[in-house]
């Protein structure tokens, strides 16, 4: 049997190298040397190899390398919050457990791994994240990259997220009277007498804030605070186009926003604060709740978790203040607190819905309904009112 010709190749003897041009995945023209042919073999059949898996990876890529490049097309031009959530998604969630699956190799058992993973988590973190992957399946089947969404029949099983409660006319006062003077005053008061949302609130400069003395008082909502890194950034890109708002401030909070108006600067902490600060300005509020706590010793030779018990109506351990606010807050429930003392007085739904700031009424009308009065006596009234007759008694 005759042995198999070895291939020739060109000598270019000013580099003292054997050439050979092939081309490359995007079928360009590219030379490969080798100081002997058996070297450029070497050479070429690796380069070669790399020349196929460029080509699959192209046709069949890897979760994360095609999860990387769908990422920036459907977030282009996104809001910031938005795009930070669809990244946190793929990059926390879906590419950790399947990123180097190729696409077309995903299974349902695989997309059921992702969600697995979630075991324990909120329903609305795994809806998120399921949505997510959900997209960016159903990108690749647009482009006939695979031939079916693997994760089509998936459903979230998170935990419910807890029902917020909104704070009674005596929580709100609790409150109020607890953070009197601190830093966090205006931030409590703005957040429960305009239910701004939070990065609404620590965007909020004293530009916006207009209290003519004929006038009503009335606060704009044009700007929004996020942090990247910790570092506050202030911009003009709201949540939705229904977040651009005017906000009538009623008289208690137009009688504290007098006593503290500056000429500039920003009504909640003077400047943009980080997401620290705001973390230390928060903390006025759980310092003073009621409830077990623990700290770490850290004076004591050995380290170690001391817990104790906060009574209501004690001092605190620096005896500074007492510990007072005896029920869960946070800095959403003051915008829920908000929204739910509009709907229970009975305003309009649509004017609740512009003060919100809600793109949507379905989410006002979601609220609503759970604050309505379903008791039978209440319904009945309401059913009478509708078709209530006016009978004119003749002589």
């Amino acid at each position: 049997m005759p042995r198999p010709k070895k291939p020739t190749y060109e000598y270019v003897a000013s580099l003292k190298s054997y050439r050979k041009r092939i081309k490359d995945s995007d079928g360009k023209y590219v030379a490969i040397y080798g100081k002997t042919p058996d070297e450029l073999t070497e050479k070429l059949e690796a380069a070669q190899q790399a020349i196929l898996d460029a080509e699959e990876n192209a046709a069949n890529p890897l979760v994360r390398d095609y999860a990387a490049d769908w990422l920036k097309l459907v977030t282009a031009g996104m809001k910031p919050k938005n795009r930070e959530s669809y990244t946190q998604a793929i990059d926390l969630h879906v590419v950790t457990v399947i990123g180097n699956l190729r696409m077309r190799d995903v299974r349902p058992d695989d997309t059921r791994m992702v969600m697995v993973a979630l075991a324990g988590m909120s329903d609305s973190l795994q809806s998120k994240v399921l949505n997510t992957m959900r997209k960016m399946f159903e990108n690749a089947l647009d482009n006939e990259m695979i031939s079916k969404n693997p994760c089509d029949k998936l459903k979230s099983k998170g935990k419910k997220a807890k029902e917020k409660i909104a704070l009674t006319a005596e929580q709100k006062q609790v409150l109020l009277d607890a953070v009197k003077g601190t830093r966090a005053e205006p931030f409590i008061m703005l957040g429960l007498y305009t239910g701004m949302r939070r990065e609404e609130l620590l965007a909020l400069q004293w530009d916006c804030v207009h209290m003519p003395k004929k006038k009503e008082p009335y606060v704009e909502v044009k700007r929004a605070l996020r942090w990247e890194k910790n570092r506050p950034v202030v911009d003009d890109v709201l949540k939705s186009d229904a977040a651009y708002r005017v906000i009538a401030i009623p008289d208690q909070l137009a009688e504290y926003l007098k006593s503290i108006k500056q000429d500039s600067g920003y009504v909640v902490g003077g400047t943009p604060l980080t997401q620290t600060q705001f973390k230390n300005l928060w903390a006025i509020v759980t310092r003073r709740q009621v409830g077990e706590r623990t700290y770490r010793a850290s004076r004591t030779e050995t380290p170690t978790k001391i817990t104790f018990t906060r009574e209501k109506g004690t001092k605190s351990r620096g005896g500074d203040f007492r510990y007072t606010i005896d029920f869960d807050v946070s800095p959403h429930i003051l915008r829920h607190t908000y929204i739910t003392d509009l709907i229970l007085s009975g305003a309009n739904l649509k004017t609740v819905q512009y003060l919100a700031g809600h793109s949507d009424i379905k989410v006002t009308l979601d609220i609503y309904t759970h604050l309505m009065d379903k008791s039978p006596k209440k319904l009945l009234e309401e059913v009478n009112k509708a078709f209530a007759v006016n009978f004119e008694v003749k002589s």
